[in-house]
């Protein structure tokens, strides 16, 4: 009987060591996810703060020249210039606040994914053509989809305005759009040169650039990927990076 006694006792602690044991790895997993976040978050606004701060330092640069007569001709296109930038990156966090509250519903309309990659396309062109840069549209016929047009097509923009910028001077960026059963694809292919394998995983974090991914003086306040993958998994699918051979 003791000896039955002493194996139910050793089965009990057992038990209860192993659960603590799961429920202490939990908790320090948590506390490391969280200590992530908050690290993000401080690059996020360290990043923040200085693109917010490199416009305002030039626009008083030119008021205070233009208050001792010394702007330059251009001076009020200038500013305005910088405004835009400014109204760029207040979008940008308002689109990505928005995006990541569960009480802003996508406006879900029958959506043919081919016509509005078309459309993006042609609006992205006239950057391509001062670029020097061919914009290739692929389809295999019409891509009929449950989305929202608004959204989708500000991550397509996204995607193509970050290809055509990191694609050299004759290059190409190509879109293409397919069906595979019950799965719509999309794909921009740009010629960036390649990003480091240890960029990769970073590309769709809010504010982060790489030396080759993302570059001072984009515009914005380098939240473009990170929007893009945030309209795309609001509408259940994935967004990925690969090399083309």
């Amino acid at each position: 009987v003791s000896a039955l006694i002493a194996l139910a006792f050793g089965l009990v602690v057992g038990r209860r060591v192993a659960a603590m044991q799961q429920q202490s790895a939990l908790e320090r997993a948590e506390r490391a996810g969280e200590a992530q976040l908050e690290a993000q978050r401080r690059d996020m606004i360290s990043w923040l703060s200085h693109d917010l701060r490199s416009p305002l330092a030039r626009m008083r640069v030119l008021s205070e020249a233009a208050e001792d007569g010394l702007a330059p001709p251009d001076y009020t296109t200038r500013i305005l210039a910088e405004v835009d930038g400014l109204n760029l990156i207040v979008d940008d966090i308002a689109t990505l606040s928005r995006l990541g509250s569960p009480a802003t519903p996508l406006h879900l309309a029958a959506t043919d994914l081919c016509d509005l990659a078309s459309d993006v396309v042609a609006a992205s062109q006239p950057l391509a053509d001062r670029l020097d840069i061919r914009l290739l549209g692929g389809t295999s016929g019409a891509v009929p989809v449950s989305a929202d047009p608004a959204e989708l097509t500000r991550a397509l923009n996204n995607l193509i305005g970050n290809a055509l910028r990191h694609t050299r001077a004759g290059g190409h960026v190509r879109v293409d759009v397919e069906s595979d059963g019950p799965t719509a694809r999309l794909t921009v292919s740009d010629q960036c040169g390649g990003i480091p394998a240890e960029q990769v995983e970073h590309l769709f974090e809010p504010g982060w650039r790489g030396t080759t991914a993302r570059t001072p003086g984009d515009g914005g306040a380098g939240l473009g990927l990170t929007i893009t993958r945030s309209v795309v998994e609001a509408h259940g699918g994935t967004v990925t990076v690969a090399a083309i051979p």
